[in-house]
């Protein structure tokens, strides 16, 4: 499989392969050296192109997936322009993410009692207002504002506490100073 070539003008041949072995290496082949630097860039390209690809889907799926937390937020169930004013016993109190909530059996005008349910605000924007987990205990009698909902379920947003010592605790407004010093 050699074939023979003039070396130089005094006769001597030198033997040069026709064909590369199979088994031999592609990295001594310049031609496949080429080959395989153009077919890793082209794969390079692919993985990249395949996480810009990936990672757009992820981000639009983000999107999509948080339009509907958006609307968790909304007022629209509630009558804002109406305050009311409902006292009775907590049935249930729950600190915790994404809302606090407290249900209350008060009685109506006619003396039949009707199961509220007021949600606060999240914990870490009550505790800013002087709130804490254990301000609020089942059994105790409490006064809440809250804004209602419009179709006439009893449920509403609270806007403050009023407990039995007269102590009220504001739901929305301002923050209230914090009684431990800063430490700075």
């Amino acid at each position: 499989m050699f074939r023979l070539m003039p070396a130089s003008s005094k006769g001597q041949h030198r033997r040069r392969p026709l064909a590369r072995d199979a088994s031999e290496p592609p990295s001594r082949n310049p031609k496949m050296k080429i080959f395989l630097s153009m077919k890793a860039v082209a794969m390079r390209n692919r993985l990249i192109l395949n996480g810009v690809i990936l990672n757009a889907a992820f981000v639009l799926c983000l999107l999509i997936v948080s339009v509907p937390l958006l609307a968790h937020h909304g007022n629209a169930a509630f009558d804002t322009t109406k305050k009311v004013s409902v006292a009775g016993t907590v049935t249930e109190w729950r600190w915790g993410n994404p809302h606090c909530y407290v249900k209350v059996d008060a009685k109506d005008d006619k003396g039949k009692v009707i199961h509220w349910i007021a949600e606060a605000e999240n914990p870490p924007y009550l505790t800013t207002r002087g709130w804490s987990p254990r301000d609020i205990k089942v059994g105790d009698e409490i006064t809440l504002t809250l804004t209602v909902a419009k179709n006439g379920t009893p449920i509403g947003r609270v806007l403050d506490v009023t407990f039995a010592d007269g102590r009220t605790l504001p739901s929305t407004g301002p923050d209230i100073p914090s009684s431990t010093p800063n430490a700075n």
